[in-house]
């Protein structure tokens, strides 16, 4: 077993954001959640199709590359992984006198902060 960190952006996993629409629009628009959103994005249609053929792999082969690159090693010789995602993007401070701090999921790391501050 060998834990990878690939430090770079290699999927995009796709959000909502339904709040940016009028009132009107919310109420026409209905996705399905199985099928429209939650499935991470590793790369275009037309880039996969143009570098890989078709496989009968359980995986997907690109990933199966990046992952064989990072760890030295060749495609064939994974058989299995487990696959954790995480936010690429650092945290930092905004704003004309970068008195804000722009990072994501903020407000439930200060909760557990103060959460555990308190029980300690």
């Amino acid at each position: 077993h060998k834990l990878v960190h690939i430090d770079r952006p290699i999927l995009r996993i796709p959000n909502l954001a339904i709040h940016l629409t009028d009132r009107s629009s919310r109420g026409t628009f209905s996705p399905n959640n199985e099928t429209h959103l939650g499935y991470p994005i590793l790369a275009s249609v037309v880039k996969d199709k143009l570098g890989k053929p078709a496989s009968d792999a359980s995986h997907d082969p690109v990933l199966l590359d990046v992952l064989a690159k990072e760890l030295g090693i060749n495609a064939d010789q994974i058989s299995d992984f487990e696959l954790n995602l995480s936010d690429t993007q650092p945290s930092c401070l905004g704003g004309v006198h970068e008195e804000f701090i722009f990072s994501g999921r903020l407000d439930n790391l200060c909760m557990a902060f103060c959460s555990l501050q308190g029980l300690l």
